[in-house]
């Protein structure tokens, strides 16, 4: 668990993430988080990132993710 929540701290940027977009939420198809669905809160297009609230393990983290959005399901 603590190798996960290490890559979750709110100040750290977490890899390139390739996401799929349904009704406002992302699902992680690959990347260090796969599996794992948030929202997203903010994007930062010119940095091809955005910030994306994840519950993990039971707690809620703010996680900035390096994000490719191949679709919308």
């Amino acid at each position: 668990m603590q190798p996960l929540l290490a890559l979750t701290k709110a100040s750290e940027i977490i890899g390139l993430s390739t996401c799929s977009l349904t009704d406002g939420r992302i699902i992680v198809l690959n990347g260090p988080l796969k599996g794992y669905e948030g929202i997203i809160v903010s994007v930062d297009k010119r940095k091809g990132r955005a910030k994306v609230r994840m519950n993990i393990m039971g707690y809620e983290r703010l996680v900035d993710l390096g994000l490719n959005i191949i679709g919308l399901v």
